[in-house]
Parts: C-alpha cells; sequence; structure tokens
C-alpha cells in the first residue's frame, strides 16, 4: 500500500453550494489518502487545455491492476430520490485500457456486491469509450433491483491527450441526464434496467476513485486522472462548457525545421475519427523526411513487446519549400479522404471526406475527370489546380486525415 499526500476536500455538511462535496485535485497538501496499489504523481492538464488549470498542475497515474484511491463513507456522498449529482475529471487513458474503467463511484467495492449508489465510468463503444453513468435502484411493488445505465452519444478515444469529462442526474427523473464531453454537451441512451423513477440504493459504502469491485482488472482505470470532482447540484451547461478551452488545434509549422530539398512529414496519430479536421493534437509528434510530397505508407508503430500496433485516424502533415519560376503551374493533390493543400499558408485546393467500407462490394474508385498522370491507387481520388504564375519560394504544406478504426490504414 502507498501513502502519498495530495489535496482532498471533503464537505460535511449537505446542502447546495457552488463548491463540490469532494474534490480530489492531486496537489501537495496537508490532507493524508491512502492509496491501494500502484499510484504515482505525473504532469496533469494545464492552460493548454483549461484557463482554470495552473501549468504546473499534476494528476495520479493510475495502472489498471487494481490500483485505486479510497474514502470512508459521509452523508455528503450519498445520493438519494430527488437529489441533483454532477460528476466530472479530467482524464487520460491508456490504450490497453479495459472496456468499462471506473472513474469513480460509491458502493459495489467487490464482486458480490450489488450496492452501487451511483458511478461515473467508460464504456467503450467501437473505437470509442463513451460517458457511462451507473447506478442500482431499490426493488419496487413486483420489479426486482436492476442496474441502470446511460452512455453517452459522444466519447473519445486513448492516447496522449487530456479529455474533460461530466455527466449530471437528478435521481428519480431519467430524462435529465446529461453528459459533457470536452465542453460539448452529448445527449446518451439508457440500458440494462433501462429508464427508471426509482430511487437508487443508499448505504455506508465506500468511495473508490480509479477501480470497483475488489480492484477488479475489468474495472480498473489505467491511465492518468485529475481534477475529479463529485457536486450536489446539477451544475449549468455554461460551467461545464467553461471548463475546456483548447485554443488553436493544429500547431503552426515550425519552418527552421524544414530543410532545403526535403519535405519534413510530422504524424499526429490517436484522432478521435477520420471524417472531420480534429480539434486538436498531440503536442509532440513524431517526425521524419523524405525526398518528395508522396507517402503511400508509415512507419511501423509497436507496443512493449514488439509487436505492431494498428493505428486509428491519424492526420498527416507534410511541409516543404519549393522554387517557382514565372510561370503558371499544375498541381495533384491525391489523397484517400480528407485532405488540403496550402501555398504561403492560403489552401489551394482540397478534398472532402469519403466514406468507404471495410468491404469490396462498393465503388473503389469515385469518379473523377481523367487527367494526365498515372492512375490512382484504388480508394483514392485527385483533385488538380492551377497555380498562377509567381516566381520565388514557397511554402507548401499537404494536410490529410487518413485510417479509421475499422478501415485498414492506408
Amino acid at each position: 500500500m502507498l501513502q502519498n499526500v495530495f489535496l482532498v476536500t471533503i464537505a460535511l455538511i449537505v446542502g447546495a453550494s457552488a463548491e463540490p462535496v469532494a474534490h480530489w485535485s492531486f496537489e501537495p497538501a496537508d490532507s493524508e489518502v491512502k492509496f491501494e496499489g500502484k499510484v504515482v504523481f505525473v504532469n496533469g492538464p494545464n492552460q493548454q487545455v483549461s484557463r482554470n488549470l495552473a501549468s504546473g498542475n499534476r494528476a495520479a497515474q493510475f495502472d489498471g491492476k487494481g490500483s485505486f484511491i479510497r474514502l470512508s463513507d459521509s452523508e455528503s456522498l450519498r445520493f438519494d430520490q430527488g437529489d441533483p449529482i454532477t460528476i466530472e475529471a479530467w482524464i487520460k487513458l491508456d490504450g490497453k485500457t479495459s472496456t468499462t474503467p471506473y472513474i469513480i463511484g460509491k458502493g459495489r467495492l467487490s464482486t458480490d456486491k450489488e450496492n452501487q449508489n451511483w458511478a461515473l465510468r467508460l464504456m467503450k463503444v467501437g473505437s470509442q469509450y463513451r460517458v457511462s453513468f451507473l447506478f442500482r435502484s431499490h426493488p419496487f411493488g413486483h420489479e426486482t433491483e436492476a442496474f441502470h445505465r446511460w452512455n453517452s452519444d459522444l466519447g473519445i478515444v486513448p492516447g496522449k491527450l487530456w479529455h474533460h469529462v461530466a455527466v449530471r442526474y437528478r435521481f428519480g427523473e431519467p430524462e435529465s441526464v446529461t453528459a459533457f464531453v470536452n465542453g460539448k454537451k452529448s445527449a446518451g441512451t439508457w440500458d440494462l434496467g433501462g429508464k427508471t423513477t426509482r430511487p437508487p440504493v443508499v448505504d455506508d459504502a465506500e468511495v473508490w476513485v480509479g477501480s470497483s469491485r475488489g480492484g477488479e482488472t475489468g474495472n480498473s482505470w489505467r491511465g492518468a486522472l485529475d481534477e475529479v470532482a463529485v457536486h450536489r447540484e446539477l451544475l449549468s451547461d455554461e460551467i461545464l462548457a467553461d471548463r475546456v478551452d483548447f485554443g488553436s488545434s493544429l500547431p503552426a509549422v515550425d519552418w527552421n525545421l524544414v530543410n532545403d530539398n526535403a519535405v519534413r512529414v510530422e504524424v499526429f496519430d490517436d484522432l478521435a475519427e477520420g471524417h472531420s479536421w480534429p480539434e486538436r493534437m498531440v503536442e509532440d509528434p513524431a517526425s521524419f523526411e523524405v525526398s518528395a510530397m508522396a507517402l503511400c505508407d508509415l512507419p511501423q508503430r509497436y507496443v512493449q513487446g514488439g509487436s505492431r500496433e494498428r493505428r486509428r485516424a491519424t492526420l498527416i502533415r507534410m511541409a516543404t519549400y519549393i522554387e517557382l519560376c514565372d510561370e503558371p503551374r499544375e498541381l495533384l493533390l491525391r489523397a484517400p479522404s480528407l485532405a488540403r493543400l496550402l501555398v504561403n499558408g492560403e489552401v489551394i485546393a482540397k478534398l472532402e471526406s469519403y466514406q468507404m467500407g471495410s468491404h469490396a462490394h462498393q465503388l473503389m474508385r469515385p469518379a473523377v475527370a481523367e487527367t494526365p498522370y498515372p492512375r490512382a491507387r484504388l480508394g483514392t481520388r485527385d483533385v488538380l489546380v492551377r497555380l498562377p504564375a509567381s516566381s520565388g519560394r514557397h511554402e507548401v504544406i499537404l494536410e490529410a486525415v487518413v485510417g479509421r478504426e475499422s478501415i485498414r490504414f492506408s
């Protein structure tokens, strides 16, 4: 068992307040809390993702093997019929996380216990992890007690990025549930026991952060958590949206790193999806050089142990200098899906997202005008653009989003 010191605030009196009734910031303080298992402190989310966070903020990293924080029961942490609740956290999820990792929950602390008063978890759906709210209801009449789970429509993908998630609910009012994912409001769907107006089970069970069910690996958090908070009120849309401030999505090209007679390639992995330009990117993309502004593959990624790691949606950015003489030029943009070509910071050609299935029963080569260039490979498209006469040195950038969870990377 590890013991560490960090800031945790607990309200002991039940009542409406703008402050949370429990809050874990993982900053040095004089409150001692015991960890179960392996938990270490790491760099947390900072002002690059939210103006509300400090530049030196830190977070807690959980190993996904049953490590958690234990907090004793109090009246302020018990929620009953009619009580409002908002749970929020900053999260960073490892790619090897289980299907239903717990962020925080009260009750259900062993495999034979089903006394879930409330819980904020994630639920893996396809390539994404959705916000998942869970509680167990009291039996009523001929109806037995049951789990009631609500999963959001919006989700996140594992990787290096920090995300803010929140859920709010008033017990007994199933239509009141709402999630926020990175400041965006999300609807969702009830399953398991479905919608109910019945009250939740309420007892003196502890609150655990980072795991549940006795530290089951399948319910343990693998990654980092920060600013975990529980409120006895429904925080407003404005407050939850204001938790996030990502700023500009794609960092500018550092032209000092672009060499003459070479193309600098930057690879931004782990996008949420491959149909639109991402809202933000990792801060340290992989990079390498090639001799021409053309790619047919990327270097492999490997997991610990040497196995190749499959890529999700990825943004590729290529940057180079070109010298032009004083006469018009024709440029060809070719890509499988979303792409754009910029010259001196201006978009001069683009391709919109193209939906392809993972099977062969479809049009593999979209119809395009005939060009004097060799035919495009299956699944790619062309667009030609005429560049007016402009002599001198020009900055050229090609950006493309390629690959998806269910489609082989190309």
